[in-house]
This record gives C-alpha cells, sequence and structure tokens, in this order.
C-alpha cells in the first residue's frame, strides 16, 4: 500500500527525544475488533511490531471489559511475545 511505513529505525536513532509508540489494544482480535473496529486489531499489531522491530519502545493501554477480562493473562504473554514495554 502507498505510504506505508516500513521501518522507523532513523527516528529510534534519535534517542530520548523520541518517546516511542503507544496503542490502544483491547484483547485479542475477536474483543479488539467488537470494541473498536473490524480489521483494526490486526493494524494496531503490525504497528506495534514495526516500533519493536525499530527499536522505539511501544506501550499498550487496554481497556478491560467483559469481552477481554478472562484472557488478560494470556493477553499479557501475546504482549511480552511481541516485546511490548509496558502495558497498562
Amino acid at each position: 500500500m502507498a505510504g506505508e511505513v516500513e521501518d522507523l529505525s532513523d527516528l529510534a536513532d534519535r534517542g530520548s527525544d523520541q518517546p516511542g509508540g503507544a496503542f490502544s489494544l483491547d484483547g485479542f482480535e475477536p474483543a479488539h475488533d467488537e470494541v473498536r473496529r473490524a480489521g483494526s486489531f490486526r493494524r494496531v499489531v503490525e504497528a506495534m511490531d514495526l516500533c519493536v522491530s525499530s527499536r522505539m519502545p511501544c506501550s499498550i493501554v487496554t481497556h478491560v471489559n467483559r469481552l477481554n477480562a478472562r484472557d488478560l493473562r494470556p493477553f499479557r504473554d501475546f504482549l511480552a511475545e511481541h516485546g511490548i514495554a509496558s502495558w497498562q
């Protein structure tokens, strides 16, 4: 797709001026897409993976609700596997 960013390394190289990325991710795909919109889970995961692969810290904010409350531990593991720096 035109305009897609593939590498953020030069931003990461700027050091402390660059705060990193922060994204809302409200659980796994079914829960997140129901709260947000269809397809948004995959877009957020792609963006957070891009930040991490570019050595930029990445944070996730999760709205806990009835759709995701039972999946918080496996979701924490999912975020750790993706190299997320912090989770709220």
